[in-house]
């Protein structure tokens, strides 16, 4: 590793992942905890042809955007990038981020001014976190390897998540489980519940039956403790259920270890009520709900369209899209397992509109031509990444597709992830 204190470095951008951009001598320095304008010292760590990278070792002249970090952590661990920035700063580099992403990746011509949600919380927001295990620390990854940084407690996860971090800290210290890779904590804000999944490694030197009644005395919210499988052998519940539920939009939901959902729940209603309104003002009947999870969204605007087709190729999510759409008596729904590419083809040609939201790797390059084949006139794009959404939006403008509607809705404050809802409509 290189290590060469830097002479003075002025933060002349950011880059994609909140990273201060200098420059020495026309030499690119990306500096993690920087903001534009600052004069800084750094510490070069890695040196490349085109870039080196940079530890920041002194502010010499702040940013008026700068503000402390609560988290005693957040210089060395990864979950976060932007606590350093005063939040109104973080909406306004992922504003940037998102248009910059769609005139230069989306080689878009014209943009709506987006339309910006920031987050009502930006703390003690996330329903979902993963730690990892190293000995006895718990916590995340660090910014530069895969050291774990253990911490007390994260500001992004509410006090019940925390709680059983802390707990179950304390039982692997106390050698009644042994260590393995990973545990994840699921917590429902509707319900006050929480769901606990273990990686396959972890072992009980007691019974289950005792570990869960350590784990329930200071944990009343925990509903079930979960085991994943190896390899390919399917997990197990341990005790109690295997799902929390929660509640989204208009109906309540149970999601178990592997159902994808949002997770920050506040700004998903957010999501929730920006594409109903789309859906409502374009007077769409027949509508395509790809990468539909448990079809949260078919199911919300099933009531106010004709037809809902909704793919998905997770058994587990389409299982409780199926027992949703049953329980709340909707009969024009249909759920469809299986790849998106290869399902939608057998989808009926009247749909008017489709919605995507897709993973951060964005859509099969090959649904565009099926789109185009169908006729769509609308599609309602939800993305986790600009950069992905504008790849695909590059691949629509060809078709005939134009960006009439663009949202910014903040799903993850302190960290540099965007989300976003485009409106495209067809010619």
């Amino acid at each position: 590793m290189v290590e060469e204190i830097l002479p003075e470095v002025i933060i002349k951008d950011l880059g994609h992942d909140g990273r201060g951009v200098g420059k020495l001598s026309g030499y690119t320095i990306f500096i993690p905890g920087t903001l534009p304008g600052e004069r800084v010292r750094a510490r070069l760590v890695k040196k490349k042809k085109r870039f080196g990278e940079a530890l920041l070792e002194e502010v010499l002249e702040a940013s008026p955007h700068r503000r402390k970090p609560p988290c005693p952590v957040y210089s060395e661990c990864g979950g976060c990038q932007l606590q350093h920035m005063d939040y109104s700063f973080q909406v306004e580099f992922k504003q940037d981020r998102l248009i910059q992403a769609l005139y230069r990746i989306g080689e878009a011509q014209k943009l709506p001014s987006p339309r910006i949600n920031p987050a009502g919380n930006e703390w003690k927001y996330r329903n979902k976190a993963t730690y990892h295990l190293q000995g006895n620390h718990v916590g995340f990854f660090s910014r530069q390897s895969r050291r774990v940084i253990p911490h007390e407690e994260c500001a992004l996860l509410p006090v019940a998540a925390n709680r059983i971090k802390k707990s179950l800290a304390g039982l692997l210290k106390q050698k009644i489980l042994s260590s393995g890779k990973n545990f994840t904590v699921r917590t429902s804000f509707s319900h006050q519940q929480s769901l606990l999944i273990l990686d396959e490694s972890i072992k009980p030197r007691v019974s289950w039956e005792k570990v869960a009644t350590i784990l329930r005395k200071e944990n009343p919210e925990l509903v079930g403790i979960y085991q994943q499988g190896k390899g390919k052998k399917p997990g197990r519940e341990i005790w109690g259920k295997s799902r929390i539920k929660e509640k989204m939009g208009d109906y309540t939901f149970e999601l178990g270890p592997a159902t994808f959902f949002q997770v920050n729940s506040e700004q998903r209603e957010v999501l929730l009520k920006r594409a109903k309104q789309i859906v409502l003002e374009l007077g769409c009947r027949n509508i395509g709900d790809l990468y539909a999870g448990a079809g949260v969204f078919g199911i919300n605007l099933a009531k106010y369209v004709d037809r809902v087709m909704a793919v998905e190729i997770s058994r587990e999510a389409v299982a409780e899209g199926k027992r949703r759409a049953q329980l709340a008596g909707l009969d024009n729904i249909e759920f469809h397992r299986g790849e998106v590419e290869k399902v939608f083809t057998k989808l009926p040609r009247e749909l008017d509109c489709v919605l995507l939201d897709p993973p951060r790797e964005g859509c099969h390059p090959n649904l565009w031509q099926l789109i185009e084949e169908k006729k769509v006139k609308n599609i309602v794009y939800i993305s986790c990444n600009p950069a992905t959404l504008a790849r695909d939006i590059a691949e629509l403008q060809p078709l005939g597709y134009r960006i009439e509607t663009l949202d910014l809705v903040d799903m993850f404050p302190q960290t540099y992830h965007v989300e976003s809802v485009a409106l495209l409509e067809g010619k």
